[in-house]
């Protein structure tokens, strides 16, 4: 009868040297290395029907340049735009949000920032009310 034990043994061998060249123990970067102007933007009062914009600013300090993977709104009032090419280490990106004031009252919106490569995501938030 064969024994099996030996080769399941080296199986795991063969499958834990795989992960080790392929990366297995790569470096994963921190979402602290990210030094943001302001995370919060006010309004105060805006007329209606007048869009509004704001730069959210951030600075790379992680170890490799940086890339804005995706940027998620609460709602269709708000939009975002992004630069699609990578952030240099210690160079300075932005996101801009716009909100479309379209509805009178309050708001608290907020945005989603996720980049490439740091787990989880950053939020960043706009507010103001909207005067008809």
């Amino acid at each position: 009868m064969r024994n099996y034990f030996n080769e399941i043994q080296g199986l795991f061998l063969v499958l834990g040297l795989f992960l080790i060249a392929c990366g297995g123990s790569k470096k994963v970067q921190s979402s602290d290395s990210i030094i943001w102007n302001a995370t919060t933007h006010d309004f105060d009062s805006i007329p209606q029907n007048k869009p509004v914009f704001f730069d959210f600013t951030f600075q790379n300090k992680t170890e490799s340049p940086l890339l804005i993977d995706n940027v998620r709104t609460s709602c269709g009032c708000t939009g975002t735009r992004w630069p699609e090419e990578a952030i240099a280490v210690n160079a300075t990106g932005k996101i801009e949000v716009e909100f479309d004031a379209k509805q009178p009252g309050f708001f608290y919106k907020k945005a989603k920032v996720y980049f490439k490569g740091i787990p989880g995501a950053k939020i960043i938030f706009i507010q103001g009310v909207v005067v008809p």
